[in-house]
């Protein structure tokens, strides 16, 4: 007689335990939206700033999905008028370089660059 009495149902034919199903956090792909709660935790180097800037200073919705370069992952600041998903941008995911405008920067600043400041990729937790 298996497991409980029943015929069939038990350890073995169960599958993995719900612990073990547990998948370690990985980081993120090119192309992917940084998670909100991830991103208030984190902490970016900042090209704007010199130095090292937390991610509560900037909201989601004013950055990029994650690129990827000889340098490692980033993501870029956007404009009011942009968007992250390209399909719905004018430009697509090939943003001109240029000053932009958004509550959290500023009227016209400089694009700014935001890179992890361990590593070379972002990090799901």
């Amino acid at each position: 007689m298996a497991y409980n009495g029943f015929k069939g149902i038990g350890p073995k034919k169960l599958g993995a335990s719900p612990l073990k199903q547990l998948k370690t956090p990985s980081g993120y792909k090119a192309g992917d939206l940084i998670d909100e709660t991830d991103h208030d935790n984190s902490f970016y180097h900042s090209s704007s700033s010199k130095g090292n800037i937390g991610g509560t200073d900037y909201n989601v919705e004013n950055l990029s999905e994650i690129q990827e370069d000889k340098q490692g992952q980033y993501m870029t600041s956007l404009d009011e008028s942009e968007t992250t998903i390209p399909s719905e941008s004018r430009y697509g995911t090939n943003r001109p370089k240029r000053k932009v405008t958004n509550y959290n920067q500023g009227y016209k600043r400089d694009r700014d660059t935001l890179r992890p400041v361990k590593g070379k990729r972002f990090k799901k937790n």
